[in-house]
C-alpha cells in the first residue's frame, strides 16, 4: 500500500508540474508579444496539452495549422507536424498521423538536430503501427527511433522508445524474450 501511495503522489506531482507549465505559458501568451513569440508559445502550449488536455491541444494546433503555409522556420514546421502526428494517434486517426509524421520527416532532414527529431518521428510511427497491430513495422520503427535516440544520448526519449518497444514485443509470442526493453524505461 505505501508503494501505491508513493506512485499516486508522484503522478499528482507530475500533473501539477504540467499544469504549472501550461498556466505559465497561457499567462505568457497574454503579454504583448511579437507574432513569432506568440506562434512559438502556441506551439509550446499545443505540445504541453498533448499530455493533459486534447481539446486545448486541438485548439492550438488549429491556430498553428493556418500559419504552417506561411511559416519559413523549419524547426517550427517540424515540431508542428510531430505534435500533429501525436495528436492524430491519440485521437484514433492513424492515417492522418502517419501523413503528419512523414511530413515531419521531410523537415527533419533539413535540420542540424535531425537525430533528435527523427527519434521522435520514428517512435510516433512505431506507435501508430502498433495501434494498427502491425507488429513487424512497429518494431522496425521503434528500433530506428532507438538508434537515433541512443546516437545522441537522449536518455528520456530512449526510455520512452523502450517502453513502446517492450509493449509491442510483449503482445506477441514470437518476441516474448524481448521484455528487456522495459528495463531502460524504468
Amino acid at each position: 500500500m505505501p508503494f501505491f501511495m508513493a506512485g499516486v503522489l508522484l503522478l499528482c506531482s507530475i500533473l501539477s508540474i504540467a499544469q504549472i507549465e501550461t498556466d505559465s505559458l497561457e499567462n505568457h501568451l497574454q503579454l504583448p508579444l511579437s507574432e513569432e513569440e506568440k506562434t512559438s508559445t502556441q506551439l509550446l502550449l499545443a505540445e504541453a496539452y498533448l499530455d493533459s488536455n486534447l481539446e486545448e491541444a486541438a485548439r492550438y494546433l488549429g491556430f498553428l495549422k493556418v500559419k504552417i503555409n506561411t511559416e519559413e522556420n523549419t524547426s517550427f514546421t517540424l515540431r508542428y507536424y510531430i505534435a500533429e502526428s501525436i495528436y492524430q494517434r491519440i485521437t484514433g486517426n492513424p492515417k492522418i498521423g502517419r501523413v503528419a509524421a512523414f511530413k515531419a520527416m521531410d523537415y527533419a532532414n533539413k535540420t542540424k538536430d535531425s537525430a533528435f527529431y527523427k527519434s521522435k518521428i520514428f517512435n510516433s510511427l512505431g506507435s501508430l503501427a502498433d495501434d494498427e497491430s502491425d507488429v513487424k513495422t512497429a518494431i522496425d520503427y521503434h528500433l530506428k527511433a532507438l538508434r537515433y535516440a541512443e546516437s545522441i544520448n537522449f536518455e528520456k526519449q530512449t526510455a520512452i522508445i523502450c517502453n513502446g518497444l517492450g509493449s509491442v514485443c510483449s503482445q506477441t509470442k514470437v518476441y516474448q524474450g524481448w521484455g528487456w526493453f522495459y528495463k531502460p524505461s524504468v
